[in-house]
């Protein structure tokens, strides 16, 4: 009796984490100034002409609502639960909603001049900056606001806290602005330019960038105490920053720009080329983001497509079924194709191989954007002797099995000699892997080669020139 066994090996192909964005069709017209993600599928952009609209199934569809002032240009929205948000305008407008967006009411605050950002550090504490050096406060979950020593009369764009006691302040002429004790007093930081500074992220309270105009960007690894230029080749004008968990900060600008900046500070144009502006960019994690800007343009991260089988050695003759999980992110669907010429809309499907053979098995995922994002693995479908056949012909013996630092192993058949072996654990995985040099009808394993194996059960694979062999074997 004869036995196929299914072997899974794979081969997982590299893909990287945020190297594509998708556009998103968003409908509009009106140009994007502020984006927020506030769940894995709520997202709340706002713009000009007094324009908010949400999504809540990732981007697929958007709807409008009512700011109540069509005349005024909306430049920032924050979230500080699903329930309760806020949104910065022109003229002083500050608006509200404690019914995830349903409705928003204005507040009252003691200025008609332009606000240009809002940022919470945490449910009760919130900051506003504006024009002419504007600075607001609140302790009370935005119910009051309370305007802040004025440091500078230079027009501030952007607030970042990387916790509650370090902040950051970025505006036009390079003003930057540093708090350490939560916000209560602020100090004017010398940047070495005079370009107008549009956003500021600090991955902690001594690394950070702030990014503007004519291809300024500043990167800071002492609290803003110094800044080193980053010199990229591409882009103008950067408009928007922000950092996820692993480092990686992402910048945007003019002509569709997004640069991603590694943790080792090497770049990398992810998107480019178009002649719109984009003016926010935004995450919810370390996978899922939103860029948005003019003309109603708005991007997502693409997919990223990951899988993992039940087993990675199967016995045809039993089941022969494998079950594939789908662990893709960001995605909304997946497309299997097995590689035997079936295929599976399924999320995690289950799928049987009746033939020897080397099958490809591609998952390609998609979501609400125009980009996908696609993974292959490989199964192995081999023709091995039976191990009755094996017994029969004496044809191989392996001796001393279970076995401590020395194994033999040794072929009983005319003209045959031992031209490959592979170690390789009950897993599937292979650990040892050896081409013969000097062919023989004996081969003599010692030492360390078999010393660096733990104790536990291992397959070896043994070729020669006309079969291949499977032997179980105990290391003590």
């Amino acid at each position: 009796m004869k036995k196929i066994i299914l072997l899974l090996f794979f081969l997982v192909s590299p893909y990287f984490i945020f190297s594509q964005w998708g556009y998103l069709n968003s409908g509009w017209k009106k140009n994007i100034n502020s984006i927020e993600p506030v769940d894995s599928l709520t997202v709340y952009a706002v713009g000009d002409s007094g324009l908010i609209y949400k999504t809540t199934n990732g981007g697929t569809s958007w709807i409008s609502q009512n700011s109540g002032y069509p005349d005024e240009k909306l430049t920032s929205v924050f979230f500080i639960s699903n329930q309760i948000g806020f949104i910065t305008g022109s003229n002083g407008l500050l608006l509200s909603t404690n019914n995830f967006g349903l409705t928003w009411q204005k507040k009252t605050i003691s200025t008609s001049m332009n606000l240009n950002d809002i940022y919470f550090i945490n449910a009760t504490v919130g900051f506003i900056v504006g024009e002419n050096g504007l600075i607001y406060r609140t302790d009370d979950s935005g119910n009051s606001w309370n305007e802040l020593n004025i440091v500078t009369t230079f027009f501030l764009n952007a607030i970042h806290f990387p916790d509650e006691q370090n902040g950051f302040i970025t505006g036009s002429n390079g003003t930057l602005l540093k708090t350490n004790d939560g916000g209560l007093t602020w100090a004017v930081m010398a940047t070495q330019t005079n370009q107008v500074l549009n956003d500021v992220f600090f991955i902690n309270k001594d690394t950070g960038f702030v990014a503007g105009l004519n291809q300024t960007l500043l990167k800071t690894m002492d609290g803003a105490n110094s800044f080193t230029p980053v010199n990229l080749s591409y882009g103008e004008h950067f408009y928007s920053i922000e950092c996820i968990e692993t480092e990686d900060c992402y910048i945007t600008g003019n002509k569709e720009t997004i640069i991603k900046i590694d943790k080792q500070s090497q770049s990398t144009l992810l998107n480019g080329g178009g002649t719109k502006t984009i003016n926010t960019i935004r995450f919810y994690n370390s996978y899922i983001g939103y860029t948005a800007g003019t003309n109603g343009m708005i991007l997502k991260t693409c997919p990223v497509s990951d899988f993992i089988a039940s087993s990675y050695t199967l016995n045809l003759n039993s089941t022969g079924n494998v079950t594939f999980t789908n662990q893709s992110r960001n995605n909304t669907n997946g497309t299997w194709f097995f590689g035997d010429g079936a295929s599976s809309t399924e999320k995690n499907p289950a799928h049987k191989y009746t033939a020897v053979g080397d099958y490809k098995v591609e998952l390609i995922t998609e979501n609400q954007s125009t980009c996908k994002d696609t993974i292959s693995k490989f199964i192995k479908v081999i023709n091995t002797q039976g191990i009755e056949d094996e017994i029969k012909l004496n044809a191989i013996q392996i001796f001393p099995n279970p076995f401590k630092d020395k194994l033999t192993i040794e072929l009983n058949v005319n003209n045959r000699s031992i031209t490959s072996l592979e170690v390789i654990t009950l897993t599937g995985e292979s650990i040892y892997k050896s081409q013969l040099k000097e062919k023989s009808v004996e081969k003599i394993f010692s030492g360390s080669e078999l010393k660096k194996l733990p104790s536990g059960i291992y397959f070896l694979r043994i070729e020669t020139a006309q079969n291949i062999f499977f032997r179980k074997v105990i290391k003590l």
